[in-house]
């Protein structure tokens, strides 16, 4: 009975600790493999940029017409342009300002 609590306890710390951060390291080093030529991105330096190419794990990253780093994808924080293929153009604050014009209107 004495080693139950130790041994739950450390479930419990695997369930809510360590598992949650393997699942954000394989979603970051998907979001990092999925980067190409035409992303846009934000360099964990606050940069934003589109990338121009990638190297292996190099990125050149425009930042400014005519202007363009090379940096490692490793630096990236976050991929902007995460297309969504049931996307029809419109933002959902676009939907919603449309359907506040129709209820002004009616």
């Amino acid at each position: 009975m004495e080693l139950l609590f130790p041994l739950v306890f450390l479930g419990l710390m695997y369930w809510f600790l360590i598992r949650p951060q393997r699942r954000q390291a394989q979603e970051r080093d998907r979001m990092m493999s999925s980067i190409d030529a035409g992303d846009d991105i934000v360099t964990s330096g606050g940069i934003y940029g589109a990338v121009t190419e990638r190297v292996g794990d190099d990125l050149f990253v425009e930042i400014a017409p005519q202007i363009e780093i090379r940096m490692s994808v490793r630096g990236v924080a976050e991929k902007l342009n995460n297309v969504d293929d049931s996307d029809d153009g419109e933002s959902e604050d676009e939907d919603d300002a449309a359907g506040a014009e129709e209820d002004d209107n009616s």
